[in-house]
């Protein structure tokens, strides 16, 4: 959410909480600059940041979708993004109902 709010300062920031059988799905849509091909290749690498001109007024360490991702994959979910550059960006996490459980159910 607050990846959303720095980067859509004059959009809109939706957050949508779905409940399923088997998982619960989080997701965080913004109207904001949105991410070209390179970027959003690179959205996970550590230390990376979409927009460094955003990090010089902000602040951050280029970690926090890092760090995201890899709590999602401990908990047995996942971290997916979908970016088109001037329209926005959603992120969307995915965690099972039981702690490893999406895993398993995925892997088997």
């Amino acid at each position: 959410l607050s990846n959303a709010c720095k980067f859509a300062p004059d959009g809109q920031v939706k957050l949508r909480v779905a409940s399923h059988q088997d998982e619960v799905v989080f997701e965080v849509e913004d109207t904001g600059i949105g991410m070209t091909p390179e970027q959003l290749s690179r959205v996970f690498e550590p230390f990376t940041q979409a927009d460094p001109t955003i990090a010089r007024r902000f602040g951050g360490t280029g970690l926090g979708l890092t760090l995201t991702r890899n709590f999602c994959r401990l908990l047995g979910g996942s971290l997916e993004v979908k970016s088109e550059f001037g329209v926005g960006t959603t992120f969307t996490v995915r965690l099972p109902r039981a702690p490893g459980e999406l895993s398993r159910n995925r892997s088997g």
